[in-house]
């Protein structure tokens, strides 16, 4: 396991069913230099205002990585900014 850290625009938001790893936690699609990243934000981190996770908000994450698990999760968020 080892930490990332990622700056970028949110490309994509989705929520998690109960069939994945990580289930209740929001996932977003994250572009950054050109690629894209598919990170975890678990509930604990998101707080009341989801709104503010929308497609084209900047976004400053810090988190680890958890390797390949079920439905391809590499990243999950410990820390999040939205500017």
């Amino acid at each position: 396991m080892s930490n990332f850290l990622i700056v970028g625009s949110i490309a994509d938001v989705d929520l998690t069913t109960p069939e994945d790893s990580f289930h209740p936690a929001l996932v977003i699609i994250v572009e950054s230099d050109h690629s894209l990243q598919k990170i975890v934000l678990p509930n604990h981190l998101l707080g009341r205002d989801l709104t503010k996770y929308a497609v084209g908000a900047q976004v400053r994450i810090i988190g680890r990585s958890v390797g390949e698990t079920l439905r391809d999760f590499r990243f999950v968020a410990t820390e999040i900014k939205v500017t």
